[in-house]
């Protein structure tokens, strides 16, 4: 066809797919000759595009409209189904005058390139290098389609039925195809302690901050008894004047919870549990009242209600704040026994309260109460209103609601008072003892392994803990784990990547706890990839269906992106993802998806956009001290993804927010949206409090 450039510059090797597409161009439409529908994550796909019939030409009858042109080249205009706009420049015209365009992993693998594109072809001229001319195709839409999605494998018993707690575990390993049996007990004792191990660990590294560093502490090498102080003999001894048997020296690798006296015991991540479900049922909740547990609970996380029925009920679990004794619904829960499978249903309800009441309506069935064992009863004779004053309702103080409630709590350890637990020279052993309670990755050989990628493959659940370094590992890939990472130091425990590309970010995890990290998407000249307006790299991305009744925590990080949200979050069903005393920093200014618009934020949250997101409840992301800051406009983009009954809430508190381009004023970017009011899933929790952005203060 003549002296044609060769100019695309994506997906230059040889592809094993291809397709042939004719567009028909008439009165200023282009019509397909077939439809164009690829599916999420395809990559790799050639599409050649023969352009026929058309306002502008060269020759009288052309076959096809690019046959006959020299040095002519493409590029191409794409607007995703987010509605962000994508521009690839220098588009190959072949030999055979059609347009190759690339399908690339780019346009697959994120939720807003699911749906419908619009795609507009653009000829341009080039004579003696130089552009004469350009002409526009009108433009066209292609589907990128989801993944069939359906329920991962159930573990099963040797017999091929589900699991039970008298027949034990039967799981077989991906790896080896090899039966691994366990006993139920000891699953289910170990699955059980999870969350109270998980939050232990957070309040002692929370703890251990306010005492000496790990710097001014650790000796290296062997420690011999000669070397210890007197009240260290005689504290691993149990004599003396000691009162403390944690911080004894282990010389057997024995420390453990166990070991702790009753005061740092009492200091811990706290789980209470009152239990009024072994009274003797005297009557049931009546169908036109709602009846409260007679108890105020203050400055906690409700987590669950037990409640039981003498037979098949319905009804719902409700919370109410609490403010100068007016009670408001804040919270509502339905359930039904028969939909449950069980007369003692556990009722999740995952509420962070400051004062607050439950209170149990019926709608069929028995929702039984009987005489007092913990608290008395508080009813209202009117279930309808969503505000009751407490002084209206009516006492029973010898009758309590068959129910136990758990809920967890947290008693701050202060400064002062620490002293009276350990001493720097109690805990100058700790180094030789790191190996014994952490699985320890150190660059310098010292520790089990060398990489954080290592120590993550061969995870066995003791918490990974890194020693001071810059690890450029590529993506720590840890989705399919519930870990616990804790670093040295954040300003020297540093994971990097200079990627750039999306899908290339430091971190990819859905379930655990990350402590004391630095976390950075870095652009490098001459060797981080140049992405222009392409969708670029987080530094931690939390989007993952395992997240689905989980919990994410990072506490003292440092995270940062130059090439597009520092957090890119995903929410599922039953899931928390947090951040406390963390700097969440964007440095993307001209590069990187919407830049122009206002860039991506220090942190980008949706909501569930799978199949499962439909009756998808209790999506959380909460802040809590956190500094948020972004070179460009937008400092949080929120979007809100169409689903039915699901429910996401940002719980944000004593944040700074901060945009070097607009200050404090207009910087949450609400998708299409313009508050939080107009929005029908996203919410703003009602204890949101003392943020720099008004906006983000429910009051």
């Amino acid at each position: 066809m003549g002296n044609v450039k060769n100019k695309q510059k994506r997906g230059e090797e040889m592809s094993v797919f291809y397709r042939d597409i004719d567009v028909k161009i008439s009165n200023y439409k282009s019509e397909l000759s077939k439809p164009l529908v690829i599916f999420e994550r395809d990559r790799g796909l050639e599409i050649y595009f023969n352009l026929v019939e058309y306002a502008y030409r060269l020759d009288k009858h052309p076959s096809n409209l690019l046959e006959n042109l020299v040095g002519a080249y493409a590029t191409v205009t794409l607007v995703n189904p987010a509605g962000y706009e994508i521009s690839i420049d220098e588009v190959e015209i072949t030999e055979e005058a059609k347009v190759k365009f690339v399908i690339t992993e780019d346009l697959t693998d994120e939720l807003t390139e699911i749906g419908t594109y619009q795609l507009q072809i653009h000829v341009n001229n080039d004579v003696e290098g130089r552009d004469t001319s350009v002409f526009s195709v009108p433009s066209f839409n292609f589907e990128v389609r989801e993944r069939l999605k359906g329920r991962k494998n159930e573990l099963l018993d040797s017999e091929g039925n589900g699991l039970t707690d008298k027949e034990g575990y039967q799981l077989v390993s991906a790896t080896s195809n090899k039966i691994i049996n366990f006993s139920a007990d000891e699953i289910n004792k170990y699955l059980n302690s999870i969350p109270t191990i998980q939050g232990k660990i957070k309040d002692l590294n929370s703890q251990l901050d306010t005492k000496a560093s790990l710097n001014e502490v650790v000796t290296k090498g062997n420690v011999d008894l000669d070397e210890m102080t007197e009240r260290t003999l005689q504290a691993i001894q149990g004599g003396g004047e000691t009162s403390f048997e944690l911080l004894s020296i282990p010389r057997d690798n024995s420390v453990n919870y166990n070991k702790f006296d009753n005061s740092i015991k009492n200091s811990l991540f706290k789980v209470n549990k009152h239990d009024d479900t072994n009274i003797v049922r005297k009557g049931s909740v009546g169908s036109n009242d709602i009846y409260f547990i007679n108890h105020e609970y203050t400055n906690c996380t409700i987590a669950s209600i037990t409640i039981k029925c003498s037979n098949v009920a319905s009804g719902e679990v409700r919370i109410y704040d609490n403010v100068d004794g007016v009670l408001t619904l804040t919270k509502s829960i339905e359930f039904n026994t028969t939909n449950l499978g069980t007369l003692e249903p556990t009722i999740d309800l995952n509420y962070k309260c400051k004062s607050c009441y439950i209170g149990l309506t019926k709608t069929s069935g028995n929702v039984d109460f009987g005489e007092k064992n913990t608290y008395g009863m508080l009813t209202f004779n009117d279930k309808i209103s969503e505000s009751l004053n407490i002084s209206n309702g009516t006492i029973f103080n010898n009758y309590s609601l068959n129910a136990s409630v758990e809920i967890f709590e947290t008693d701050i350890v202060k400064k002062e008072e620490l002293s009276n637990y350990a001493t720097k020279e109690d805990i100058k052993n700790i180094d030789k003892n790191l190996n014994s309670v952490f699985t320890v990755v150190a660059k310098d050989g010292t520790g089990d392994f060398t990489t954080i990628t290592e120590a993550i493959a061969n995870y066995n659940g003791k918490p990974i803990y890194i020693k001071n370094g810059i690890y450029e590992e590529g993506r720590i890939n840890c989705d399919d784990k519930t870990v616990v990472m804790i670093g040295e130091d954040k300003y020297r425990t540093i994971i990097k990547n200079k990627n750039g590309l999306y899908g290339e970010d430091c971190l990819y995890c859905s379930n655990g706890v990350f402590s004391n990290l630095q976390f950075i998407s870095e652009y490098v000249n001459g060797e981080s990839t140049e992405i222009g307006q392409q969708n670029g790299a987080y530094a931690v991305h939390v989007d993952s269906n395992n997240q689905a009744e989980g919990t994410c925590v990072f506490n003292d990080c440092i995270i940062i992106s130059d090439f597009n949200a520092a957090v890119g979050n995903g929410l599922r069903k039953n899931n928390t993802v947090e951040f406390n005393n963390c700097d969440l920093i964007c440095r993307q200014e001209k590069r990187g998806q919407d830049f122009a618009n206002g860039g991506m934020g220090a942190l980008f949250t949706h909501n569930n956009h799978t199949g499962t997101g439909d009756n998808c409840p209790n999506q959380i992301i909460r802040l809590n001290n956190c500094r948020l800051k972004a070179k460009l406009k937008n400092v949080i983009r929120i979007q809100e993804i169409s689903k039915n009954n699901a429910e996401a809430i940002l719980d944000i508190n004593n944040c700074l927010i901060y945009s070097e381009t607009n200050g404090v004023t207009d910087v949450i970017k609400y998708g299409n949206y313009n508050s939080f009011d107009e929005l029908n899933i996203w919410k703003l929790s009602d204890t949101s409090y003392g943020n720099t952005v008004k906006e983000l203060n429910k009051f």
